[in-house]
């Protein structure tokens, strides 16, 4: 799964991998990485 929006000078990348949702956030104009959250996991 991922996905992608663009607001207020931020692309918001969601992503699943393994059973680990990860938010990052990304400057619009540099494409810097700016923030990496990790929203949820599977149980074990």
């Amino acid at each position: 799964m991922i996905s992608a929006v663009v607001a207020d000078g931020t692309v918001n990348v969601t992503y699943r991998i393994g059973g680990v949702v990860t938010l990052a956030l990304f400057d619009q104009k540099t494409g810097e990485l700016t923030r990496t959250v990790v929203i949820g996991a599977a149980a074990p």
